[in-house]
Parts: C-alpha cells; structure tokens; sequence
C-alpha cells in the first residue's frame, strides 16, 4: 500500500500488505493503519494516515481490511 509522500520521516512511502493487520477509522479522511514489524523490541505500530480530500476513511478502511482479511482466510 502506497501511503505517499511525506514529512514526517518515520511512515514509509510503501507498506506490504502483508504487513498491514488492521485498520480502522480517525476521522472521515484519516486511518489507522495496525503494521506489523519485524524489528524487536517492537512488534507492531500504529500509523495515522490523512488521506486525500477525494477519498473516504471508511471506504478506504473498508477496502484494507477486506484485502488482510481475504490473505488471512487464504493461508
């Protein structure tokens, strides 16, 4: 998943899909992406995303988690 680019240095451009667990709702054009991680200590991180004006947070959340879901169901 391509997040963009941005200011704040610590949100990668690019997200595995197979790294995103879960996301969920902020605002109507903000997410929460739930990212896993393979660097210890940490095992997951919790991403705020503001998305573009033409898009809707709950269609987007919607459309992630239907994408983890179906990978999850498939292994």
């Amino acid at each position: 998943m391509e997040t963009g680019p941005s200011e704040d240095k610590s949100v990668p451009d690019l997200i595995p899909w197979l790294q995103i667990m879960q996301a969920k709702v902020l605002s109507s054009h903000e997410v929460e992406l739930m990212i896993s991680t393979k660097n210890p200590p940490v095992s997951t991180l919790q991403l705020h995303l503001k998305l573009d004006e033409q898009l809707a947070a709950m269609d987007t959340v919607s459309a992630v988690n239907a994408n983890v879901l179906a990978h999850k169901m498939s292994v």
